[in-house]
């Protein structure tokens, strides 16, 4: 008789491949997960070779429901604070993939993540994640993917799974500078206006001001 052990709530790793393509800021817009692409994985303990393919909608319950769809941005998934280089700022679906922005940190470790990109030293993008009980379908020998949670995404150097990708990096967009301010001036009358007014036992008063923009 065969014994198979199962964990309650395993957490699995999987790698893509990471493609920059300009550098001049500190948010990540990716791919985090490519749908309907078979790779073959492995997993703790045993680590036996298998299929998988994540589907459309996977992470979508998750990533729906209000504060937990915020997710660390990591460095080749080491543990504690400073193997955390940034987060996420938002995650939407699209019929190849998951995709998501990021955002950098700007201290040290977050700049010599985004230079180790640009030398191409961090080829990958791997994701944490915990398969749902009853998200898991065996179809024609390969495990779909339904729904799971993601946990974290890190950068790493030897990507598995193709199809993952940062596809820029930007700068966050600036606020647009303010409107002019208006000022407010009296325009005099003609000097000859003022003479044939004069003339004519016409009181003058102080002009009311005149709503103008000026420079």
């Amino acid at each position: 008789m065969t014994i198979v052990e199962l964990e309650t709530n395993p957490l699995f790793v999987r790698a893509f491949g990471l493609l920059p393509e300009s550098w001049d800021g500190h948010t990540l817009e990716t791919r985090v997960v490519p749908y309907n692409q078979p790779a073959t994985v492995a997993d703790p303990p045993h680590f036996i070779p298998y299929q998988e393919m994540f589907v459309p909608g996977v992470f979508s319950k998750q990533l729906s429901t209000p504060g937990r769809d915020k997710v660390l941005l990591n460095f080749e998934h080491e543990e504690g604070i400073r193997g955390n280089i940034g987060h996420s700022l938002k995650f939407y679906d699209r019929e190849d993939g998951l995709y998501g922005d990021f955002k950098v940190s700007d201290e040290s470790d977050g700049t010599k993540a985004l230079e180790l990109i640009n030398a191409g030293f961090l080829s990958g993008l791997s994701v944490e994640f915990h398969p749902n009980p009853n998200g898991n379908r065996l179809v024609n020998g390969i495990v779909h993917r339904t729904s799971a949670r993601l946990n974290r995404v890190s950068l790493c150097r030897y990507p598995a799974y193709e199809g993952a990708q940062v596809l820029a990096v930007r700068e966050e967009p600036e606020e647009p500078p303010p409107p002019p301010p208006e000022v407010f001036r009296v325009e005099p009358m003609a000097p000859e206006l003022v003479e044939r007014l004069a003339a004519l036992g016409i009181e003058l008063r102080p002009a009311e001001p005149r709503r103008t923009i000026g420079n």
